[in-house]
């Protein structure tokens, strides 16, 4: 496969990512551990990852330096001011195209969920497969204190052209 003019492997690492995650961080230093573990033993690490904090605190940053150690391309940034759900949510993304710019796939992440360690080789191979798809989504698994359940989700397409 060629991506750029560069001959890669499916899910084989790159010099510049072919995914970026963006995750809008919000003061689970007690959570944020077990999912950079869950992101960091994917199967595919052809990624960086962009990290914006909207409620900065000495724990979310140390736990993101023992990561970021081991992981170069793990970038954070800690807002100034707390900026809200949504204002944080559209940084995350804006900085996540800013850093890199040529990388041809996006995919956010939460900073207290646990990801399968081939959710992003799956996804990058159906997106890569499928030129005319614009989103891919996982089915995932919604733990709850008395029980697990799949959560479905459905997208209405109708009337999307690409």
């Amino acid at each position: 496969m060629t991506f750029a003019g560069v001959r890669i492997a499916p899910c084989g690492v790159t010099t510049s990512p072919r995914v970026v995650l963006g995750m809008p961080a919000y003061n689970r230093p007690e959570t944020l551990p077990r999912t950079l573990e869950s992101l960091f033993s994917q199967t595919c690490l052809d990624f960086a990852l962009v990290i914006v904090d909207d409620l900065p605190s000495p724990e979310v940053a140390a736990v993101v330096d023992r990561y970021r150690s081991i992981f170069p391309r793990l970038h954070y940034e800690a807002n100034t001011t707390r900026l809200g759900m949504v204002a944080n949510w559209r940084k995350v993304f804006e900085r996540a195209r800013a850093l890199y710019p040529s990388a041809p796939y996006f995919a956010w992440v939460s900073d207290h969920d646990l990801w399968h360690a081939r959710w992003l080789e799956e996804l990058v191979a159906v997106l890569d497969a499928e030129p005319g798809v614009v989103l891919a989504y996982p089915e995932n698994l919604r733990m709850l204190p008395h029980r697990s359940e799949i959560a479905r989700k459905e997208f209405e397409t109708a009337g999307v052209t690409s």
